[in-house]
């Protein structure tokens, strides 16, 4: 017999898979859509934008254009240390 206390965690823990996922395939999608991203073509024209989107409506406090000024950054410097 489930605990209350288990059964609350349950969706953090879902939440918290689901933005695991979100920001694998995000990464993916930066290492696609490089080129673009770096031209300057706007982020809402990108296969980017849906994820980023996806990942704003769990990290409620950051507005989108930060969110992805914030990842592309780490991307970035992680592309540079990783040599695959």
């Amino acid at each position: 017999m489930e605990t209350q206390k288990e059964y609350d965690m349950e969706p953090i823990i879902q939440r918290a898979a689901d933005l695991g996922i979100m920001l694998e395939c995000l990464h993916e999608v930066y290492g696609a859509e490089e080129a673009q991203l770096l031209s300057g073509k706007s982020l809402q024209s990108t296969m980017a934008y849906p994820f980023i989107k996806m990942i704003e409506a769990q990290c409620k406090s950051l507005p989108s254009k930060k969110l992805h000024q914030i990842l592309w950054v780490i991307y970035r410097k992680e592309k540079k240390i990783c040599f695959y």
